[in-house]
């Protein structure tokens, strides 16, 4: 068996147009990483640690008040294809790491969850990234692209339109010994697969092609040998088997699979993976890869357009009827947040408007958070401050020691926000509201932006966004609805979308901003990225990102049990 030096390229040029359908498709040993087979066991041990830590917390904590969140990342949102189409949420507030936070009311979000307790918000976050999902399926369709599985969630289905199939079992094999005498074995399986042996060692998976003017089989890019002439009829007859096969199975209409799971934490939309399309250049693709770059970044790009469209339709039915809400900027600092140690040692209560600390002057409105912790953080260790606050609507001064931490940092032991009052802003006609919309997703989007900007801060300064975990996710979501009702539910959704956009068009690779990278090098360099290449990179992105997942939380589950 000689191996060949050529490279692993299976993926097509954008503008490579599409050939017969035809057989093949070998399938790589190492599937795509964001497939649910390999996210399936982290997502479920996460949600194992979620559900183990509300038990442990109630039964220790009886009289503590504990909300388990979803299984999203706020801030960072990831979405695979064509594989897989995976969403997670990573929750992004404005803020720094003492636990002063600026919580921007759309925090930066990923997608979907495992909330316990906040039904409603869960039902938000899942009926967000269906619109995601519904995106790409749709701009599928247009395209004559079918997709092979919508699913909502992950892990075990409670719910699929799907008939059970059968099983794929060997149906025929063949052996000889070649001209370098290694002994080779092919193995037929009822779909159409055939796994190629080298001295019982798998090299090749897929459909191998046959020369027949000089008895040569190819197995890509695994290598090539000669068949003995007693061997040809019987190496001819498997392969012809498999291509009957493939051919079958590629002509048979086939319905999209619908499916419910049982972890709410995200969704996918699944097309097809099999190389079945014969390129004009004689490669194997599949019918995504294989379409026009234009047409795949219309697919690509189906979820995003989505989650802004429904962002804004959202906002435009608001404006028009109950309003969208809008915060106009008061004098001072709110405490929205005392923690036990910051009480005892500062006497600040929660709603407390802070108007002067030391020499720094709050009264003017539109005070910025992030400037007043960077002032609290210099104050002066071991030295009384006085602080000038508004408290029931009469002012007062306290005098007290700030608190400091480990780095030598000052801090009061309060969240705070820069105060504001919330009012609704209704519009007058279709047009105005589409003002009022476009104006608030300006808006929600430069915050998020911003909050972006400080969570990719290595700096460490106070602009850095602090990163919130699936649980603060879930909070944040169960807390807008508590204050404003299905108002406050309607901001977190179109927050969600937001957000899904936002992340989504990120060239990072494994997003769909990333897919759309991969699709426009391939059209400008004239060749796709190689497939190997394009695996391993986003194989490194994908546990990256669950090992943020992990972490974050591990954090969340820290600050909801701390005292």
């Amino acid at each position: 068996f000689v191996l060949t030096n050529q490279s692993m390229a299976i993926a097509i040029p954008g503008n490579a147009g599409l050939a017969q359908p035809w057989l093949v498709q070998p399938r790589p040993k190492l599937k795509p990483l964001l497939s649910r087979r390999v996210l399936a066991p982290p997502v479920l041990g996460l949600a194992t640690v979620t559900v183990v830590t509300r038990v442990v917390t109630r039964r220790s904590r009886a009289r503590r008040s504990f909300r388990a969140g979803s299984c999203h990342f706020v801030g960072l949102r990831s979405s695979l294809r064509p594989m897989v189409e995976l969403e997670r949420i990573v929750a992004v507030a404005a803020g720094d790491d003492l636990g002063n936070a600026d919580l921007i009311e759309t925090s930066l979000a990923l997608s979907a969850g495992l909330g316990l307790n906040s039904v409603p918000t869960v039902a938000t976050l899942a009926f967000a990234i269906f619109c995601h999902e519904s995106g790409h399926f749709v701009c599928a369709r247009s395209v004559d692209l079918p997709a092979a599985e919508f699913a909502i969630g992950f892990g075990p289905e409670l719910f699929t339109t799907a008939e059970p199939s059968p099983r794929n079992s060997m149906e025929e094999s063949c052996e000889f010994t070649d001209a370098q005498s290694d002994l080779m074995r092919l193995e037929r399986f009822s779909d159409g697969e055939v796994q190629v042996f080298v001295n019982d060692k798998e090299i090749y998976r897929g459909l191998p092609s046959f020369e027949q003017s000089s008895s040569t089989l190819e197995c890509g890019n695994s290598g090539s040998c000669q068949v003995p002439e007693e061997s040809v009829a019987k190496v001819e007859t498997l392969l012809l088997a498999a291509t009957e096969t493939i051919a079958a199975a590629v002509a048979e209409p086939k319905e999209t699979i619908f499916s419910l799971r049982a972890l709410p934490i995200g969704g996918y939309v699944r097309f097809d993976e099999r190389k079945v399309v014969k390129l004009e250049n004689g490669a194997m693709a599949t019918q995504l890869d294989a379409m026009s770059t234009l047409a795949q970044l219309w697919v690509y790009s189906g979820g995003v357009l989505t989650n802004m469209v429904v962002a804004f339709a959202t906002l435009f039915a608001g404006a028009l009827t109950s309003g969208v809400p809008e915060s106009k900027p008061l004098s001072g600092i709110r405490v929205t947040s005392v923690g036990e140690d910051g009480f005892m040692q500062t006497g600040l209560r929660t709603k407390d408007v802070l108007l002067q600390i030391g020499d720094l002057d709050l009264h003017a409105p539109g005070q910025s958070t992030s400037a007043t912790v960077d002032f609290i953080r210099k104050l002066p260790a071991g030295e009384n401050v006085k602080v000038l606050l508004e408290r029931a609507g009469q002012e007062m001064q306290l005098e007290f020691i700030p608190l400091s931490d480990a780095r030598g940092y000052q801090r009061l032991g309060v969240q705070i926000v820069a105060n504001a009052e919330k009012e609704l802003v209704k519009a007058k006609d279709a047009l105005d509201a589409a003002g009022v919309a476009a104006n608030k997703i300006s808006f929600l989007l430069q915050e998020q932006v911003t909050a972006l900007k400080g969570l990719l801060n290595a700096s460490g300064g106070t602009g850095g966004g602090e990163v919130v975990g699936p649980l603060g996710m879930i909070e944040q979501g169960s807390n807008m609805a508590d204050s404003e009702g299905l108002i406050g539910l309607a901001m977190f959704f179109v927050t969600v979308n937001l957000n899904l956009a936002l992340i989504n068009v990120l060239p990072v690779p494994a997003l769909d901003g990333g897919k759309i990278t991969f699709a426009v090098v391939g059209k400008v360099l004239g060749k796709p990225v190689d497939e190997k290449t394009k695996e391993s990179v986003e194989t490194v992105f994908v546990f990256l990102v669950l090992i943020g997942i992990a972490g974050l939380t591990l954090k969340d589950f820290a600050k909801l049990v701390q005292p």
